[in-house]
Order: C-alpha cells, then sequence, then structure tokens
C-alpha cells in the first residue's frame, strides 16, 4: 500500500499516478543526481511500482556528494563525459556562464537518455525558466535529437521534498546540512558568486584547476575582454559575470 502522509498529500499521489501513466514498456531511464529533487524521484519511481534504471553523469561534483551515491545508490549506473571541464572551458574559450553559456550541462550531463522517456527532477520553483516547463514534455537537444521527458514533482514546493524525504527516512548527501541548498558541481555558476566562493576555500586544488583552464583558455584565444587568464577567473568567481542576480541566497547559514 502507498504510504500517502497528511492532510495535503495530493501532489505525492498525483506524481506517482502520472508516473504509472506514462510508464513505457522498456522502463524510464531516471536522470540521477544525488540531490534531494533525484533523490524523491527515485522513491517515487519505487513506490510507483513502475520498471527503471537510473543513471548519474559524473562531471565536478564534490566528494562527498560522490560518496554519497556509491554508498546509498550502488545499483545507480554510473557515467563519464567525453571531455573534461578544463578541456571544454578551453575549448570554449571561456569558464561556463549561466544560461546559453552552460555548456559544461550540455556536454557533461545532458547526452544521456537520448531515445528514452527520461525521468527528471526539475521544479518550477527553482527558477523562471522552469516556470515555463511541463510535467510531460519534449525537448531537442544537439544534433536534431529529441529528448521526452517526465518531470513527475515539477510543482512541489522545496518544502514538500523536504517533508517527503524526513516523513519516508531517506538518506541525503550531509551538504544540505552544511548549508548548501544546491550539491552540484563544484564552482558551478548557477549556485551563485556565494556558494563558489566557499567552493573555492573547500577545494583548493579543484579551484586551482579552474583558473590554470582559464589561463589556458586565454592563451589559446588572447580575449581581448581580460588582460590575462588569471584575471578572467578572478572575474568570473566573484559574480561579476551574474549582473544584479548573483545567487547570494543559495546558501543558509
Amino acid at each position: 500500500m502507498i504510504d500517502l502522509w497528511g492532510n495535503d498529500h495530493d501532489h505525492v499521489k498525483h506524481s506517482i499516478e502520472l508516473l504509472q501513466k506514462y510508464e513505457p514498456p522498456e522502463g524510464y531511464y531516471l536522470a540521477f543526481s544525488g540531490g534531494k529533487d533525484s533523490i524523491v524521484c527515485y522513491d517515487l519511481c519505487k513506490k510507483a511500482g513502475v520498471k527503471f534504471d537510473a543513471h548519474y553523469m559524473r562531471a565536478m561534483e564534490p566528494p562527498e556528494l560522490v560518496y554519497f551515491i556509491r554508498k546509498h545508490y550502488p545499483e545507480v549506473q554510473r557515467h563519464l563525459p567525453k571531455k573534461t571541464m578544463w578541456q571544454l572551458i578551453v575549448y570554449n574559450g571561456i569558464p561556463p556562464m549561466r544560461g546559453g553559456l552552460s555548456y559544461c550541462c550540455r556536454e557533461m550531463k545532458e547526452f544521456g537518455g537520448i531515445g528514452r522517456l527520461v525521468v527528471v527532477g526539475v521544479r518550477k520553483q527553482e527558477s523562471l525558466k522552469r516556470k515555463s516547463y511541463q510535467e510531460y514534455d519534449v525537448k531537442k537537444v544537439k544534433k536534431n535529437q529529441i529528448k521526452i521527458m517526465i518531470a513527475p514533482i515539477l510543482n512541489w514546493t522545496t518544502d514538500q521534498v523536504w517533508q517527503y524525504i524526513k516523513h519516508n527516512k531517506l538518506s541525503y548527501p550531509i551538504l544540505y546540512d552544511q548549508g548548501y541548498k544546491r550539491v552540484g558541481c563544484i564552482l558551478c555558476p548557477n549556485s551563485g558568486s556565494k556558494t563558489m566562493q566557499l567552493d573555492a576555500i573547500k577545494h583548493p586544488k579543484i579551484a586551482d584547476a579552474y583558473k590554470r583552464a582559464c589561463v589556458r583558455a586565454w592563451d589559446k584565444k588572447i580575449n581581448p575582454d581580460w588582460p590575462t587568464g588569471e584575471a578572467m577567473y578572478e572575474w568570473w568567481i566573484s559574480g561579476k559575470s551574474m549582473g544584479k542576480d548573483d545567487g547570494q541566497g543559495e546558501l543558509e547559514w
């Protein structure tokens, strides 16, 4: 029997019914990141009784997240990208940005699930762009390929996600207890400059590798916008590239 909890559990019931409605014969491809939203999607697939296989695209995640997935989700299939972050920075001539210049997500995260019905843990509350998303959606990816996605928790709030995790006693990465709201890649620009600067302190070797990649990118392209590759890196991590919305609220202390 499905464990529906509290007086307001319609969102849980809706998500489960959505997964059952669109279940493909070969099963779902679950895009698993190890974050709170994908943890909930994983558990919803189990409660819905649908067939699925989970996949984790390794990029620049912190070791705490990698160890968490290995310990609690050993059955999740892990994949490595064709190019490293450092290679992508040199190739693009600039570190990744928000929006259209977020090439790292396209190259390192979004190549999986082509030709499958993909379960994703995106939610409308996360960004203005995602407010236009649909629970069942078809999106065009590179080389004229399409990806069909289903977002079972698209309309959930952050509070509802955490209530579900706590009620069902699901394990989650320790990073959330250390103040992080997002547990994605180290120095991800989508996390905001405050989180990026914290990452640089926690992971100095990774930060230095980013800086060295910026130097190589600048040397290759001779980008006139910065006097040196180091200057490009400092501009990037300072949050100036993010304009007014620099993501300062991405950490809770």
